[in-house]
């Protein structure tokens, strides 16, 4: 057995049991009065509450599924309409047949009608001779009531299911939706940086050999990355901060001398799970909006980590130039929008995403906070 299923099987037991309830509401009255007088009483009245126990069942399991989910009201409104009659005849039958023994004891010359029997037949009024009439007793209202909380029930409790099984499989959809997403980013993220990378590593070889040998190291790196986190979807915080770090460090190559890039961080990071390629497009996003070749400009990527529950807050700040001025500008990955949606998706209510267009220094801001798990 498998955990998941024990508190689905503890859910469908105390629901078994509140049904229950209604089931033994016709037991009710005989009993507050005094009235099960015989253990044929007590038999009969206790074939009534299994009857409304199957009454639930052939409505959970064969009515509501086959007939009312499918769009089929009319033909489910007959099965519940034959039900609630199948229920009188039933009990008619049952309190037909042991009459004696159904029969409460009362005062001489007044008989009573058995229990359980919903239909009674009165003798004439004021004509002796005339026919007798019938009509529903006490008991018909009871059994009926009984049958319409027990169908009221199932539906409620079927249509519930439905609605969240809905609701599971547009969740399921989403993330399916947004690891397609996240797999594309990682096999082809930003594919003109990488030949663009190498173009700049090619012009390092006749300049600076060990710097690109340097930059050959963390190209290979991050595509190692990328090809090992294929089907993960957690990776550790130093894990990422390196990936990240090797990132910046690619795009700094392509830099001109009026571009400064600061990436503030902690020496010592405590460890813990973070999703994969969460912060990337955060950067990918500075670079790509906060370059220039004319203009002298800054990009500031922080990262803080507070020391009682090891919080990750995440910062980038970089000015805005109206035209993308250089070919950072070409490809967007997942974008923010995306990486937004992921963030309700696998941090629902536990982080706090502030984005601010331009602060007081003319810059784009974004702030990331997040539990590590």
């Amino acid at each position: 057995m498998t955990e998941p299923s024990q508190p689905r099987r503890a859910a469908r037991l105390s629901y078994f049991l509140l049904l229950l309830l209604p089931a033994a509401m016709p037991m009710l009255a005989p009993v507050l009065r005094g009235q099960m007088h015989n253990a044929t009483s007590w038999a009969a009245h206790l074939f009534g509450v299994g009857l409304l126990v199957g009454v639930y069942l052939l409505n959970a399991r064969v009515a509501l599924p086959r007939l009312l989910l499918r769009g089929r009201a009319g033909a489910y409104a007959l099965v519940v309409l034959a039900l609630m009659l199948g229920m009188l005849a039933s009990c008619q039958l049952l309190a037909t047949t042991f009459q004696r023994e159904l029969t409460p004891p009362g005062p001489p010359g007044r008989p009573r009608p058995p229990q359980m029997m919903p239909f009674v037949k009165l003798p004439p009024q004021g004509n002796p001779q005339g026919p007798a009439t019938w009509r529903l007793h006490d008991s018909a209202f009871i059994l009926l009531l009984s049958v319409s909380v027990i169908i009221g029930a199932g539906v409620l409790r079927a249509t519930n299911q439905r609605l969240l099984a809905e609701a599971e499989q547009r969740r399921v959809a989403e993330r399916e939706k947004l690891e397609v997403e996240l797999a594309y980013l990682r096999t082809q993220l930003n594919p003109h940086v990488f030949f663009n990378t190498l173009n700049s590593i090619y012009v390092l070889t006749d300049v600076d050999v060990d710097q690109s040998r340097q930059a050959i190291l963390r190209l290979s790196r991050l595509m190692r990355y990328l090809l090992a986190q294929t089907h993960e979807t957690q990776v550790q915080l130093t894990q990422e901060v390196e990936f990240l770090t090797d990132y910046v460090k690619l795009m700094q190559l392509r830099l001109t001398p009026n571009m400064q890039v600061q990436f503030e961080r902690p020496k010592q990071l405590r460890n813990g799970l973070l999703t994969t390629m969460l912060l990337q497009p955060f950067v990918e996003n500075a670079f790509k909006y906060g370059v220039s070749t004319s203009q002298p400009a800054t990009i500031f990527i922080g990262l803080q980590q507070s020391a009682d529950d090891g919080t990750l807050a995440f910062e980038v700040r970089n000015q805005v130039f109206p035209v993308p001025q250089s070919g950072f500008a070409v490809g967007s990955g997942i974008g923010l929008r995306n990486t937004r949606r992921r963030l309700e998706l696998l941090y629902p209510g536990r982080h706090s995403l502030r984005v601010v267009e331009r602060n007081d220094a003319g810059e784009f801001c974004i702030h990331l906070t997040l539990p590590l798990t």
